[in-house]
């Protein structure tokens, strides 16, 4: 957008639709609708976008503007830990309730938004991560897992009867996402099991 108010217009448009997304599947909205909820006519909706999934698209481009003005606003650095990093992420996507209660309604989304954030995030320790792993998952995949992982997080601590603290969130999924959840072999297992129990005996 060349102006000020075309700017704001676009971000209006996606502001609805993220609304109508928390209790709407996406199919069952037309732009139609989105134009009647917003009242702008419908030559205004394709003056900027051609498709719902476009509205989507640009309002994640959006969204990576908004998250370097949050860090700025909150005085994050940019040699923040990566406890600290990921606290940022949670606070900042916790403030976005429209669209983190239009990914729990649309499944869809989430993958979506896995993979823009995904490309945006560095996340801690992901080469050893894929190291441990001899190989076998492929670094995107790695990504995918846990973003989506911390937008379920984030959804289910919306609806959880005690909520945790961010920086309490952070500290745990940073644990959760250094340590090691399997053991690749798993004979390993086995053999430890079995040390144990002649302890005990």
């Amino acid at each position: 957008c060349k102006t000020r108010q075309s700017a704001q217009r676009q971000r209006y448009i996606s502001d609805v639709l993220f609304q109508m997304l928390r209790k709407n599947k996406l199919d069952d909205i037309s732009i139609c609708s989105l134009c009647q909820k917003a009242q702008i006519p419908r030559r205004t909706f394709y003056r900027y976008f051609d498709t719902l999934t476009d509205v989507i698209q640009y309002r994640f481009d959006v969204w990576k503007d908004d998250y370097s003005r949050f860090q700025i606003q909150h005085g994050f650095s940019s040699d923040a830990s990566p406890v600290q990093k990921l606290e940022q992420f949670l606070l900042f996507w916790e403030d976005q309730s429209d669209f983190l209660e239009a990914v729990y309604y649309n499944n869809f989304l989430s993958g979506l938004a896995t993979q823009i954030i995904a490309a945006n995030l560095d996340v801690p320790n992901l080469d050893r991560l894929i190291n441990n792993t001899d190989g076998a998952l492929d670094p995107e995949e790695v990504l995918y897992f846990i973003i989506g992982g911390l937008m379920s997080v984030l959804i289910w601590d919306r609806n959880a009867k005690r909520r945790c603290s961010r920086a309490e969130l952070a500290e745990t999924l940073y644990h959760l996402m250094t340590n090691a959840l399997y053991i690749a072999d798993p004979r390993q297992a086995v053999a430890g099991e079995q040390k144990d129990n002649a302890r005990e005996f």
